[in-house]
């Protein structure tokens, strides 16, 4: 096995300890694969976290939920998103929140990966998978990955290196991955969610979103990711992207019924979006 992949699995291992993992994000992955837990469960344990709170109440008022502005505490936000969605959005943003990474390349994978969660739920109609809210949250984390390596490989002589990555997409970014640091960051995504006991749809979700026809177990939500992503990347390129959207996307979006009608409503949706996205991570 190559020294750098033991390395990062080690570091990987290492993000379960407090600071790097909040204590609230640990219960929340328990609470996630937890059989009957309550929204009173949930809702004890975001309150330990004012801040986390804070930004599920954000989330909650965003234009994609339909009630912008008009929710002003976390018992509201969490009765109105549901139990399942709002322990999916908890443990989600929570995770995102965990990590100190550059505030620029934050803001930017916040706001690509939720665009991403939002058009997987979106989806979710019209391919056959378990439920919205994996959708969401597979969507959310799907590049939990680049975090991982970013936080791995944090000092300033990897800087350049990342700049250079945040500029290539699909194949080519995994490749220059791979050359860089022995792995994708599908790689260390999956690793890192196995790490925490995450559930295998969304593991095998986050490992395949680049790679469509090599996943079987769980399809409908590896395509959902898939297309998603391409979608986001075609109609929000200033994101931080990695995907791009290519014959195969196409022929995909057309044999689930969608047509260039559809393309021009994903889009002005992420724009309604825009303005709580950029500021979400502020």
């Amino acid at each position: 096995m190559d020294s750098r992949v033991v390395e990062i699995k080690k570091s990987i291992n290492k993000m379960k300890d407090i600071p790097t993992l909040s204590q609230v994000s640990l219960r929340l992955v328990k609470l996630l694969n937890k059989e009957n837990a309550s929204l009173n469960e949930l809702s004890e344990i975001i309150k330990f976290d004012q801040s986390l709170a804070e930004r599920i109440v954000g989330v909650a008022n965003s234009p994609f939920f339909g009630y912008p502005g008009r929710i002003n505490s976390i018992e509201q936000a969490l009765l109105m998103l549901g139990f399942n969605l709002a322990k999916s959005v908890a443990l989600g943003v929570s995770i995102f929140h965990s990590f100190n990474l550059e505030p620029k390349n934050l803001k930017n994978l916040w706001a690509h990966s939720y665009c991403v969660a939002v058009m997987s739920e979106m989806f979710c109609k019209n391919v056959p998978v378990s439920n919205r809210n994996v959708c969401f949250l597979s969507g959310l984390l799907h590049d939990i990955g680049r975090i991982v390596l970013f936080k791995h490989y944090s000092a300033d002589k990897y800087r350049e290196t990342h700049a250079q990555l945040n500029a290539l997409h699909g194949e080519d970014l995994e490749a220059a991955e791979t050359q860089n640091f022995g792995c994708t960051h599908s790689q260390a995504g999956e690793w890192f969610l196995q790490q925490l006991s995450f559930p295998e749809e969304i593991v095998l979700s986050v490992h395949n979103h680049h790679a469509l026809d090599q996943e079987t177990r769980h399809k409908g939500i590896v395509t959902l990711i898939y297309l998603a992503e391409g979608i986001v990347s075609h109609t929000a390129p200033d994101y931080l992207s990695d995907s791009e959207w290519t014959d195969k996307h196409e022929k995909l979006f057309r044999g689930l019924g969608f047509e260039q009608m559809h393309m021009d409503e994903f889009r002005m949706r992420i724009e309604q979006e825009r303005e709580f996205i950029t500021g979400f991570m502020g």
